[in-house]
């Protein structure tokens, strides 16, 4: 009999359970995968993309979950390779970081008054034990959105400048000596 492990929002959440679970030799399939590909909203309609094993296999399946949840792989995987390095605080050498997003609402709101949505990454960090904030040198989009970018908001507030200008021509009773 099969039994239902856990349930993810997207296939691709699902996919890499399914992928850790058969390299542990642990028979899984994935149910509901084709209707969230197709349609992404029916996900929670549906219950989500369902990772199933086989009843006798569950009490495996749960400690590679656990394991998963609780970074055993990555940890495995850090001391295999060497190249995974975390980031570390210049300051204090910690390596309890995090990154400085802005509020997804400012980028939400820009999409609305500019009519461009406005990324909300940062390249910057910050430590969490000693409150030290730095930059980053990794660019996040290429130099070419950023030049685009440049020049759309640009065009956009000359062209606004434009509007205004011609309204105060034709609206102000100073403007029309000019």
């Amino acid at each position: 009999m099969i039994t239902t492990l856990t349930t993810k929002t997207t296939a691709i959440e699902a996919h890499i359970i399914l992928g850790r679970l058969q390299a542990e030799g642990i028979p899984a399939f994935i149910a509901f995968e084709h209707h969230i590909w197709a349609n992404w909203m029916l996900s929670n309609a549906l219950g989500g993309v369902r990772v199933q094993v086989l009843s006798s296999r569950i009490k495996d399946a749960n400690v590679v979950i656990s394991n998963i949840e609780n970074g055993e792989f990555q940890k495995y995987l850090e001391a295999e390779t060497g190249c995974l390095e975390k980031e570390h605080c210049p300051s204090c050498n910690s390596n309890a970081v995090k990154n400085i997003i802005w509020p997804w609402k400012i980028a939400f709101l820009s999409l609305f008054i500019f009519t461009v949505p406005i990324p909300y990454v940062q390249n910057q960090m910050k430590c969490v034990e000693c409150n030290h904030v730095w930059k980053t040198h990794k660019r996040t989009y290429s130099v070419s959105v950023m030049i685009f970018t440049i020049f759309l908001f640009g065009t956009l507030l000359l062209i606004g400048l434009a509007l205004w200008f011609f309204w105060c021509r034709l609206n102000c009773s100073v403007a029309r000596f000019i």
